[in-house]
């Protein structure tokens, strides 16, 4: 938590030594078959925005609190065909130029993984923010001619 971050960077003020960076959000908004060692009874097979981080994460908008804020998330890797998960990705990295600054002040890198995912899917997704995949050839469907999928992106998207 942040909380947590603030105390560790505090003990460690003129040492050198490593620092939490930030968090990488791993699930649960999973494709159910590509779950790889997380619990299946905690994945989640729908998105519904940025609510749905709040909510699975506990996140809160006060810094005084336990629960993280948006702010102690880096990364947050999630299946991009999802229902309601393009505009989570599109709400968590600010892909959106209109949206002002005070809907979501911190921007978050979306990563692809644990994912069914088309080479389409793939595509939407990178147009809505997603930066980056996780386990690639893992968790993901196999790269075929007539299927890339999400590896297929590697050679065609730049933003990756």
């Amino acid at each position: 938590t942040r909380k947590q971050q603030k105390k560790v960077s505090n003990e460690k003020v003129g040492c050198v030594g490593a620092n939490i960076l930030g968090m990488h959000l791993e699930g649960p908004f999973f494709a159910p078959s590509k779950g790889g060692a997380h619990d299946r009874q905690q994945i989640v097979a729908s998105v519904k925005g940025l609510a749905s981080v709040e909510e699975v994460y506990g996140i809160n908008t006060n810094e005084g609190g336990e629960a993280p804020v948006l702010e102690d998330i880096d990364i947050i890797t999630l299946a991009p065909e999802l229902p309601g998960a393009l505009d989570a990705i599109q709400s968590l990295t600010k892909s959106n130029p209109s949206a002002s600054p005070e809907a979501n002040p911190h921007s978050v890198v979306v990563s692809c993984g644990h994912t069914e995912a088309s080479y389409e899917d793939g595509i939407q997704a990178v147009s809505q923010g997603a930066t980056l995949l996780t386990h690639l050839y893992n968790a993901m469907n196999p790269f075929h001619h007539r299927k890339p999928g999400l590896v297929g992106l590697l050679s065609s998207e730049t933003r990756l």
